[in-house]
């Protein structure tokens, strides 16, 4: 089990010292840095279309009786709104920014009207006699006259221009429009941007529509006065179908109303008004007894209708007298006949003149509010129930021409003999100085025309027949 076992012997040598093998280095360690980066992931969000199928359009027949039935119930509706908001306030003081900061009034054209015209009065001065905007505000119509020592015997004469992109006018008029006789008033068709209706010196009216080009753009013509006519104008009928009639007054004495017909044009007498001037209460210091006895009908100088009660208007008579009528309650005359129904619409005397008066009119935003100027040096505002005036401002120069400015019920605009564009502040009563730094040649003013769409527009015509496009901030002068 157990057993011998005899191995081999093994030696080896000693080695008690060995030199050791050394080197030295040395190294440098970078100083300490740290940096931090931050990550963000992505949110996603899985989204599912169906689109749908495309469906079949069909024209549906529109029943025109049912709609032009709808038309007629919403319209009364629409335009009651629309013309509240010719007096609303929302936007009062709203320009853009970069608009004219300054408070002054900026000749922007001038044009010799007489000298693109033809005719004339040979060495007499030929003036500008009315002005009128069409109702677009894109086209102007300015007529020319002459003075009168007595009876009429010159051509009138009707320049009408374009406004082009730049609000500027041509050199040249676009059309050219004449009558027998010198013309006293002019008036574009409130609702029909291209007809347009003259009154003369010996009683006619004359009406043209510019639109025809191929036809003759003359379309009617009527004798309506037996004397000059002194204003025509395009008024609403109080009647319940509001349509547009025309009003002529005359040195005549006579008002009269004339219903128009666009298609075919055509003019057919409604009514005629004369006012019987009382020989007390209406008299002034300057009226002589004994002509006012003989003659108790006196010529109608001037007139305007209510913009918010149609049937109501005043009117201005020779020798400085002022009135308001009404259309209703109005009682016939004796020389009233079947063909020609005669009224007296008298409603109520007011404080006169002293001289004659050169404008009436009422404010398109206060419906009891008048104003008048007269040859007396007096701009008058007055109000409906109240006989003397509510405010006087007393002129320096006589003012030919007067309008309330549109949207600004504390401003008057006037032009007349100081040969400037006058600005009038009526809850301060007085003229407003330094309206412009424009440095024009004066010469009497005629007439003054501000436009209906664009209201800074201003057009001035003259006594030489110039013509003057001002513009005029009036949002500054009423905060002035």
């Amino acid at each position: 089990m157990f057993g011998i076992k005899q191995n081999e012997c093994v030696g080896f040598e000693s080695r008690w010292k060995v030199t050791k093998v050394k080197t030295e280095s040395s190294t440098q360690t970078s100083d300490f840095s740290s940096n931090e980066k931050g990550t963000n992931t992505a949110e996603r969000a899985c989204i599912n279309v169906q689109t749908d199928n495309t469906a079949r359009e069909e024209t549906a027949e529109a029943d025109m009786e049912s709609l032009a039935s709808w038309l007629g119930k919403i319209y009364p509706k629409v335009e009651k709104a629309m013309d509240e908001c010719t007096t609303s306030q929302a936007f009062r003081g709203y320009r853009m920014q970069g608009d004219l900061q300054d408070a002054n009034c900026k000749l922007l054209q001038s044009i010799g009207v007489v000298n693109s015209l033809e005719g004339g009065s040979g060495d007499k001065l030929i003036r500008i006699s009315d002005i009128t905007w069409n109702q677009t505000g894109k086209s102007i119509a300015i007529s020319c006259n002459s003075e009168h020592d007595s009876w009429c015997h010159h051509a009138g004469n009707v320049a009408i221009f374009t406004l082009n992109r730049d609000w500027k006018l041509p050199e040249a008029p676009r059309q050219k429009l004449t009558t027998e006789s010198c013309i006293t008033s002019l008036k574009f068709h409130p609702i029909h941007p291209a007809i347009i209706a003259a009154g003369t010196f010996t009683g006619s009216v004359k009406i043209w529509n510019i639109q025809n080009e191929e036809e003759e753009d003359f379309i009617r013509k009527e004798n309506v006065h037996s004397d000059a006519i002194t204003q025509i104008s395009w008024v609403e009928d109080v009647d319940l179908s509001k349509d547009i009639l025309l009003a002529t007054s005359s040195t005549d004495g006579y008002l009269k109303l004339w219903n128009s017909k666009t298609s075919p044009f055509a003019l057919s007498l409604k009514v005629s008004f004369k006012i019987k001037i009382p020989l007390f209460g209406a008299a002034t210091k300057n009226t002589d007894v004994r002509s006012a006895t003989e003659k108790n009908i006196q010529g109608i100088v001037a007139f305007d209708f209510s913009h918010h009660s149609p049937e109501m208007f005043v009117v201005a008579l020779e020798g400085g007298c002022i009135a308001r009528c009404s259309t209703l309650g109005a009682f016939e005359l004796k020389e009233s006949t079947k063909d020609n129904k005669v009224f007296d619409p008298l409603s109520k005397y007011y404080e006169p003149h002293d001289g004659e008066v050169t404008s009436i009119s009422f404010s398109p935003m206060r419906s009891e509010m008048f104003m008048t100027c007269g040859t007396d040096g007096e701009l008058r505002i007055y109000l409906i129930g109240q006989e003397e005036p509510a405010q006087v401002i007393f002129l320096k120069d006589t003012l030919l021409d007067v309008v309330f400015v549109p949207y600004e019920e504390k401003l008057i605009a006037g032009c007349g003999l100081k040969g400037m564009l006058e600005i009038f502040n009526v809850v301060k009563g007085q003229a407003l100085d330094d309206v412009t730094t424009e440095d024009v040649k004066k010469t009497t003013l005629t007439k003054l025309a501000v436009n209906k769409k664009k209201t800074n527009i201003v057009a001035l015509g003259s006594t030489n027949g110039e013509l003057q496009l001002w513009s005029v901030p009036w949002i500054l002068f009423s905060i002035k």
